[in-house]
Formats: C-alpha cells, sequence, structure tokens
C-alpha cells in the first residue's frame, strides 16, 4: 500500500488466461499468460492473491462479453459453427523456467553439472 508503480508494457486482455500456481517454495503466486507477455506474479497474502485473480477474471470475462456481443451483431445469428479453444504454438507468449529448476541445456539434452554451465 502506498507504492508507486510505472507502466512499463500493456498486455491486450483478449486471449489472456489466469491461474493459481501451487509453488510451496513461492506461495501466493499465479500466472497471467497474454498474448504479448506471460507473467509469474506473487501476492503478499491468499486474500491478495484471489483479489488479483478475480480482477483479473472479471476484464477478461468482460472483454469475452463485448467480443461477443460485437461478433454476434456482425453477423447475425450465426452461432452455430462451434468455437474451437486450440491453442497454437506461437500465439502465446512463454512461461519461463525458473535457472535453479533447469537441469539440462534444452537444445543438446546434456546435464548441467560443476563443468558444463547454463548458457
Amino acid at each position: 500500500v502506498g507504492a508507486e508503480f510505472q507502466v512499463h508494457l500493456r498486455i491486450d486482455v483478449e486471449g489472456m488466461k489466469v491461474r493459481e500456481l501451487k509453488d510451496t517454495q513461492f506461495p501466493h503466486t499465479f500466472l497471467v499468460s497474454g498474448k504479448q507477455r506471460t507473467l509469474e506474479l506473487q501476492a503478499r497474502s491468499e486474500e491478495e492473491m484471489n483479489a488479483w485473480i478475480k480482477a483479473f477474471q472479471d476484464a477478461i470475462d468482460r472483454k469475452e462479453k463485448r467480443s461477443e456481443t460485437f461478433k454476434t451483431a456482425l453477423h447475425g445469428l450465426e452461432t452455430d459453427t462451434p468455437s474451437l479453444k486450440t491453442e497454437e504454438l506461437g500465439r502465446r507468449a512463454p512461461q519461463w523456467v525458473r535457472d535453479n529448476l533447469v537441469t539440462m541445456c534444452m537444445r543438446c539434452k546434456e546435464p548441467f553439472n560443476a563443468i558444463t554451465r547454463r548458457r
């Protein structure tokens, strides 16, 4: 409370997903995944985390509702076609993995050790 924040990047709500992460090492964390970026955020308490998740989800729901209203107005009543919810590779920003959780090179599959360092 009372902290100052500065906007570095705006993430479009369209296509955004938010979910709680179950990580005992980092309690009260949740994932906000959008087209431009995926963020892992940590709240001070479970109540604060739930409030943030609800705020994100409410914004997502409002955007989806506005989009559906707009689509219906444009296309009449063409809602017979099923909407496919497929997430194609490259349409969503990747979730980063913490350095201490990475055990091998993604390219050559060589395990990291005292001699072979993370690169």
